[in-house]
């Protein structure tokens, strides 16, 4: 990730010097060896500095990250719902769920603190907190913020540039698209070479089993038919037993 950072234009306009401490260890760690061979003492000074969050620090982070400010949150629910009632239909605007939103708020976060809306942002922020404080207990609260927010300084080119950091919804839905593809190609292919496999070894096995019946001798059957001269007829009556005892020789 840090090569390709450090190959980005992401860094091309410099970093502010009171987050160099906040570099990591290897980083640190080469910058000291830099500082050693450059006898930089004001990089050495910066080092050791600790890093500091403006109150615009603080604004950004809480664009980015839900939770932090109850009223930056109110005014992104409502921006979020201007978008979503937009007229023409915005087709993308509740795409991609929980990661649709997580990622359209770090985008409006980079693009209004770099955008000529900012100070027209941070003033909405405070007027959302003013505002919404005074109309507790009224019927009507949440009718009377959303014409407040409208009548706004700059709010088209504030919901147009959450309109645009919206769009990384679609990003994430693309990729989630072509992960699930590729997930079931592999499930497929697996599912695939397994029953190749099986029959693969059942056509081995199959063989093996005809070898081993030829081999195997009939047993002899019980119903073999008797040759007529082999069959021998005996008289049991008295007549022929008398017959065949005179017939036998005397010693």
């Amino acid at each position: 990730m840090q090569d390709l950072i450090i190959q980005s234009t992401l860094l091309s306009g410099g970093i502010e010097n009171r987050f160099i401490s906040l570099f990591s260890q290897d980083g640190l760690s080469q910058l000291s060896d830099l500082i050693k061979i450059s006898e930089d003492k004001k990089l050495q000074e910066l080092i050791s500095l600790k890093a500091s969050l403006s109150e615009d620090d603080n604004l950004i982070s809480a664009v980015i990250h839900a939770g932090e400010n109850a009223h930056v949150d109110k005014l992104i629910t409502y921006l979020q719902g201007f978008l979503t009632r937009k007229i023409p239909f915005c087709a993308f605007a509740n795409i991609g769920g929980q990661d649709g939103m997580r990622l359209t708020r770090a985008a409006f976060g980079v693009m209004i603190k770099f955008s000529e809306f900012y100070d027209s942002f941070c003033q909405l922020v405070d007027t959302v907190d003013m505002e919404w404080s005074m109309l507790e207990g009224d019927a009507e609260r949440d009718i009377k913020m959303k014409e407040i927010i409208k009548g706004a300084p700059n709010y088209d080119g504030i919901l147009k540039r959450w309109e645009s950091a919206a769009k990384m919804r679609l990003w994430i839905n693309e990729k989630k698209s072509n992960l699930a593809q590729k997930i079931n190609k592999e499930v497929e292919a697996g599912y695939k070479k397994k029953k190749d496999e099986e029959k693969s070894k059942a056509a081995k096995e199959k063989p093996a089993k005809e070898e081993v019946k030829t081999e195997e001798k009939p047993a002899e059957s019980s119903d073999t038919p008797v040759k007529e001269d082999e069959i021998v007829l005996i008289d049991t009556t008295a007549k022929g037993q008398q017959e065949a005892a005179s017939e036998t020789p005397v010693v």
